[in-house]
């Protein structure tokens, strides 16, 4: 006869396994991608090999549009940036901005970045202007930074870039 506050709480990394088993019995996409997120927010969460776990079963999400896929990206930005790589992991929170479901991941994370240096880093990896401009976005939402200096930023990137008309 045990009450509620008797009980002790115990930890989700016995799950890790049994989520792994199930994706791997999985007969679809549909639930192999969703054992996938859970497996590996649990192993983020608790500091189980999340980028193991990432590198192994993250074909199953190279071609898909769930969002589900989204999930499993901000999860692994999250597990690079507790790893160590910093502009890494700020680089793939800043492609989920676009989502706007998924844009405050890249405002919360952007907090990492916190000098011209690691800036620096992270705009190297943009691929394209598009890129680019979201991390100058992304800078100018902080309040402490300048404004029409990034939007200057923007512009010589492209002039017509949807992200002024954002700012």
């Amino acid at each position: 006869n045990s009450s509620f506050g008797e009980t002790k709480p115990t930890r989700c990394t016995n799950f890790i396994p049994k989520a792994l088993k199930k994706l791997e019995d999985a007969k679809t996409d549909f639930y192999k991608q969703r054992y996938f997120f859970l497996a590996l927010r649990m192993a983020h969460y608790h500091k189980k090999n999340p980028l193991e776990i990432y590198n192994k079963y993250s074909y199953l999400i190279e071609n898909s549009n769930s969002i589900v896929k989204d999930w499993i990206d901000a999860l692994y930005a999250g597990a690079l940036i507790k790893s160590g790589e910093k502009a890494k992991g700020v680089y793939l929170f800043s492609k989920l901005f676009d989502e706007a479901i998924n844009s405050h991941l890249a405002l919360y994370n952007f907090f990492h970045i916190r000098n011209q240096n690691d800036f620096d880093l992270v705009l190297n990896l943009a691929q394209n202007s598009d890129e680019k401009a979201k991390i100058y976005v992304l800078r100018a939402l902080d309040s402490s930074s300048n404004t029409i200096e990034e939007m200057k930023n923007i512009y010589n990137l492209d002039k017509n870039s949807k992200w002024l008309n954002f700012l």
